[in-house]
């Protein structure tokens, strides 16, 4: 009887520790007069949900700081506004009032890692750090995948002037265009049997009839971006939804429609097609992604 008596004491703890810990998780009621965020935010950028504080009442009768935010305004429009903060899964929501300063210019602090362009290629904006300058706000950098080629005249060999763009705000960087040197002429190698022929000597070009993956490529979110660069580097760019930013750097090679890519000890195969602006893959496991050229 002592024995029985003790598990059901034993069991009852249990209940009611974990009936105290479920309350001290669920929310009954959110004080939205609590809601405060910053006084000033930069144009385009908008604020993050760690600026934003706003308590709720729990059903253990505590109150305590709120988490999972989401908030909404006009980031394009400058001037005062009202920022409408909701908690999710809550009903209702609440504001505070903050200022949408002015984007006054950009600048390039650093310049893209590849410099020396060939006559006819493309921009190749890896490496770049641009950073913007706000009205009676700090500058802060601005996301790689953000910021667009302008212009760049690489139809002629010399000295040249890349214009990058970031809402309308314009910086240069300069590069040099080299056109490719003249050779003399040679006779043609004699022919050989299909069995004879050696594979292409590039490490980095795709099979024949596979585009290249060489570029920016933009996940649908926005938030990751992998740039190929002819070199056989690979730069991937995570943007948390919080706004931290991660870069991891790797090696790429393609052969036919497999594309490799390693990281010190670590090696990754996908299986890639590439139509147009658009970049699918198709992981070991199965999983499909899908980028748009930037």
């Amino acid at each position: 009887m002592k024995i029985k008596l003790i598990g059901i004491i034993a069991i009852t703890v249990i209940v009611v520790l974990g009936t105290a810990s479920c309350a001290s998780l669920t929310i009954a009621s959110v004080d939205w007069d609590s809601v405060t965020g910053p006084e000033k935010v930069r144009q385009y950028i908008g604020v993050s949900t760690q600026q934003v504080t706003v308590f709720a009442h729990y059903k253990d009768e505590s109150r305590k700081e709120v988490t999972f935010l989401s908030v909404n305004h006009d980031k394009d429009r400058t001037g005062i506004q009202n920022v409408t903060v909701k908690v999710l899964g809550q009903e209702g929501s609440g504001t505070f009032q903050t200022e949408v300063m002015e984007l006054t210019g950009i600048t390039v602090q650093r310049a893209p890692t590849k410099t020396t362009y060939n006559v006819g290629e493309r921009a190749d904006l890896s490496g770049i750090r641009v950073t913007g300058s706000w009205r009676d706000l700090p500058d802060a950098e601005l996301y790689t995948y953000q910021i667009e080629v302008a212009s760049f005249d690489s139809s002629s060999a010399g000295n040249k002037i890349v214009t990058v763009n970031f809402k309308g705000r314009t910086a240069t960087f300069p590069v040099t265009v080299t056109a490719p040197a003249e050779t003399a002429s040679t006779p043609a190698p004699a022919a050989t049997t299909p069995s004879a022929q050696q594979p292409s000597a590039s490490t980095f070009d795709p099979a024949p009839n596979q585009p290249s993956p060489v570029g920016t490529w933009r996940s649908p979110s926005g938030l990751t971006t992998y740039t190929f660069s002819a070199n056989g580097t690979a730069t991937v760019r995570y943007v948390s939804t919080e706004g931290q930013i991660s870069s991891y750097d790797y090696t790429w090679t393609a052969s036919g429609n497999t594309l490799t890519m390693k990281q010190s000890f670590m090696t990754y195969n996908y299986t890639y097609e590439i139509s147009g602006n658009t970049l699918t893959w198709r992981t070991g496991s199965g999983g499909l992604e899908t980028f748009t050229r930037r």
